[in-house]
C-alpha cells in the first residue's frame, strides 16, 4: 500500500529522492547534517528499488553512528522516530544553501547569506569537492559578492538507481561533470546573478517571517524556478 500511494503520486517516468526525516535531527540546538541516510535518483517505477530505499532510510535511525550522536546529545532512543520523505528530483541547475541571518558574520546579523554550487546539492552537503561555492551576502543596501564559484566539477544525475545499486553502500547515483565558467551564466551575467540573489533572499526573509525565527534552508534553481527542499530552525 505504501508503494502504491507514493507511485501514485508521481509520473512513471520521475526519479525520486528518498530523504530522511527525523524527530532528532537538525533541531535548534542539534544539528544532525548527514547523520541519516537519504538515496538520490531512484527510478520511481522500479517497485524494488523504491521499497529498498524507502527500507534503507528508515533504517538508518538505528545506524552506530546515529545512536552515538543521541547519546551523546542526551536523546532517548525510544522518543526517536523516522519519516521517509519522497520528493521528486529536481535536475538543478544550481543548488543552494542559505541562512536568513549570517552565520558567520554576527556583526552582519541582518545580512542573508547563502551559497551555490553548479548542479546537485551534494556538492554542498558533502565538503569534499576541490574549490569553493558562490557566496553571498544581500542586505536592504544591497548585494555583496563574496566569491565566485570555483569547483571544478559539478554533480549530475546518472543512470536511475535500481535495486542492486540501493542495497550497496552508494548513497547517490550522481556523475561528474567538468564545469566551463566561462560559459557559466552565474559567473558571466550579472544581471543574473542578482536577480537570483535577490530572490533568494527574498524567499529566505519571508521563510523566516512565518516560522517565527531565523531559518536554515536548502533548495534549487532550474530556470527561472527556485525549488525549496526544506527550511529548518538555524543553531544559533
Amino acid at each position: 500500500k505504501v508503494l502504491d500511494a507514493v507511485q501514485e503520486g508521481f509520473d512513471r517516468n520521475a526519479r525520486v529522492m528518498v530523504r530522511s526525516s527525523a524527530n532528532c535531527e537538525d533541531l535548534e540546538t542539534i544539528s544532525g547534517a548527514g547523520l541519516y541516510d537519504s538515496i538520490s535518483n531512484v527510478d520511481v517505477s522500479d517497485r524494488v528499488a523504491l521499497g529498498r530505499a524507502i527500507q534503507k532510510v528508515w533504517g538508518s535511525l538505528w545506524t552506530k553512528r546515529a545512536a552515538l550522536s543521541r547519546s551523546q546529545y542526551g536523546v532517548k532512543h525510544e522518543n526517536a522516530m523516522m519519516g521517509v520523505l519522497v520528493q521528486e528530483m529536481v535536475r538543478a541547475e544550481y543548488s543552494f544553501v542559505m541562512f536568513s541571518r549570517n552565520p558567520i558574520d554576527r556583526s552582519r546579523d541582518n545580512e542573508v547569506y547563502m551559497e551555490l554550487a553548479c548542479g546537485m546539492g551534494e556538492t554542498l552537503a558533502s565538503a569534499t569537492s576541490r574549490g569553493s561555492p558562490y557566496r553571498f551576502g544581500v542586505e536592504s543596501d544591497g548585494v555583496r559578492e563574496i566569491s565566485l564559484g570555483s569547483y571544478s566539477v559539478a554533480l549530475v544525475p546518472g543512470e536511475a538507481k535500481g535495486a542492486a545499486a540501493v542495497c550497496s553502500e552508494e548513497k547517490t547515483n550522481l556523475v561528474e561533470r567538468t564545469v566551463d565558467y566561462a560559459r557559466e551564466k552565474m559567473t558571466v551575467d550579472a544581471e543574473f546573478r542578482t536577480g537570483v540573489v535577490r530572490k533568494l533572499a527574498a524567499i529566505a526573509r519571508i521563510l523566516e517571517k512565518e516560522q517565527g525565527r531565523p531559518q536554515d534552508i536548502e533548495g534549487a534553481v532550474l530556470e527561472q524556478d527556485v525549488y525549496l527542499v526544506q527550511t529548518r530552525p538555524m543553531i544559533l
